[in-house]
């Protein structure tokens, strides 16, 4: 699968979007007030939800293959200060549940990513009417 970035633009405004989320999400991670109610659960769908966003804006704001790779351990990278950032918190605690809760946003937003480029080469390929077969059926007579 090709990587095709997006215009400059848009990946400007991708990386100041992600810039800022990363910045409020350390700066919400560090309240001693903003800890998640008591359900149990909960607070790992707020973490995937949190960082399948970051991961997602990180690729929208890559202008290739390596530079979405880096967004992403970037992205990781910043789930797991923040866990050990908490531990210096009062009434907060490091958690390796929330640094997974963080892992499978990261595989969301990386699982959105691919599935949107998916879809979008397919509609630039039904605009200028490439057609492809699958693999499957390419070898079958007409």
């Amino acid at each position: 699968m090709t990587f095709r970035p997006l215009p400059p633009a848009w990946r400007r405004m991708a990386l100041c979007a992600l810039l800022g989320f990363m910045g409020l999400a350390f700066w919400a991670a560090l309240q001693p007030r903003l800890a998640p109610s008591g359900l149990y659960g909960f607070d790992k769908l707020v973490h995937a939800g949190a960082f399948g966003l970051l991961t997602l804006l990180g690729i929208l704001a890559s202008a290739g293959r390596r530079a979405a790779l880096l967004a992403v351990l970037a992205v990781f990278a910043l789930g797991a200060a923040i866990e050990a950032a908490q531990s210096f918190v009062p009434g907060r605690e490091a958690s390796l549940s929330d640094l997974a809760g963080d892992a499978v946003g990261i595989a969301a937003g990386i699982a959105t990513a691919r599935l949107g480029h998916r879809a979008a080469e397919r509609a630039r390929r039904a605009r200028h009417g490439i057609v492809t077969q699958p693999t499957a059926f390419a070898s079958l007579p007409e």
